[in-house]
């Protein structure tokens, strides 16, 4: 028994030297990219990154040389298609828990664990819930709500959102890949979270992780992922106050941050982010037919955005057991864009983005 607690104790503080190290690698990156931005884009409400590890060793095993990246993280299945190596992993670190039950119920178990009282009721627990559009938090989904319509976002309607919760909790069962990269790898899962502050671990590991893996049936290579969660050593800073009307991002390979407005998604100038459907779509298109595919029901050339995803039968089938499982478990409907959210092609050479394929 106290080899077991010695052993235990040990892992915990490699993993907590582990978090501190994914924590320090995305802050010192965000500041060494926003030293020549103004003093307000420099700013933040929250801040996320993920960061990709060869091997489980923490700390020296975070690289940031150039040669470790240029090679292949995939490999090629005799089956088709690709999977990660089995060194090759993905650390999500966020600086608050993400919106939704995460960050709501965590302040109310972790309130109610300091007065001694009874912990939440479980049916407060674990619903879906949406944000709110143009405002701060969110709101539990109803019962039964009406079909999310173009012609009714265009003329005010709200076009509702699924919270960070749930589109994480989205990730540990479906993979962090999506449909369109499901046609050629297996899914991609968290290995860890990092969160820069922590109210009630044991709650954001059943909202994130565990809501459903008692319920969801799934086929390999699906499954609940039950990823690392930790806090960091010291609280990172968090910045007071509404959320900003801009997002910035960055990813290894881009030259410089892109600042978007949050309102209409498109940068400074009136140009459509490098992270919008139909720009991610059309990288996609160009791999297709280049790469061996693996469940893929897509014949010839890609056509519409929403085609391409509805191909992917395997990663479609695991959504829909996902989607019943969360009606099962009696936590609510996932809320569905409009169609014509999807309903574009590729972008042709020289071609602009248009606004309909902003959506993130």
């Amino acid at each position: 028994m106290l080899k077991t607690s010695l052993t235990a104790i040990k892992y915990t503080c490699v993993f907590q030297e582990f978090a501190d190290a994914v924590f320090q690698m995305v802050t010192e990156k965000f500041k060494e990219l926003t030293d020549n931005l103004t003093s307000s884009h420099a700013r933040h409400k929250v801040l996320a990154g993920i960061v990709m590890t060869r091997g489980k060793v923490p700390r020296r095993k975070i690289s940031k040389q150039p040669d470790d990246w240029e090679r292949s993280i995939f490999a090629r299945q005799k089956e088709g298609g690709y999977k990660l190596k089995d060194s090759i992993l993905f650390h999500l670190y966020i600086s608050t828990p993400p919106c939704g039950d995460a960050r709501l119920n965590s302040h109310r178990e972790a309130r109610a664990e300091l007065l001694h009282s009874r912990p939440l009721n479980r049916k407060v627990r674990g619903h879906l819930r949406t944000k709110i559009e143009s405002g701060e938090g969110t709101i539990p989904i109803r019962t039964c709500h009406s079909i999310q319509t173009w012609d009714g976002v265009l003329q005010g309607e709200h076009l509702l959102t699924m919270s960070c919760t749930d589109k994480i909790n989205r990730w540990n069962i479906l993979g962090a890949q999506g449909s369109l990269l499901s046609h050629f790898i297996e899914p991609i899962y968290l290995q860890s979270i990092v969160l820069g502050s922590t109210h009630h671990v044991g709650h954001i590991s059943r909202a994130l992780c565990q809501r459903l893996e008692d319920v969801v049936q799934l086929l390999p290579p699906y499954r609940c992922n039950q990823p690392l969660l930790s806090g960091i050593s010291s609280t990172g800073f968090r910045q007071q106050g509404k959320s900003p009307s801009f997002s910035v991002n960055w990813t290894l390979g881009d030259s410089d941050l892109e600042v978007i407005n949050a309102t209409t998604g498109k940068g400074d100038l009136g140009s459509s982010s490098r992270l919008c459907k139909r720009a991610l779509y059309t990288q996609w298109a160009k791999l297709y037919g280049k790469l061996s595919t693996r469940g893929s029901n897509l014949q010839g050339a890609p056509s519409m955005y929403c085609e391409a995803k509805l191909a992917a039968e395997p990663y479609q089938a695991a959504k829909r057991q996902l989607f019943k499982a969360l009606r099962k478990a009696d936590l609510g409907t996932w809320v569905k864009k409009p169609p014509e959210q999807d309903q574009f092609l590729p972008t042709a050479e020289g071609q602009q983005t248009k606004a309909l394929a902003c959506d993130f």
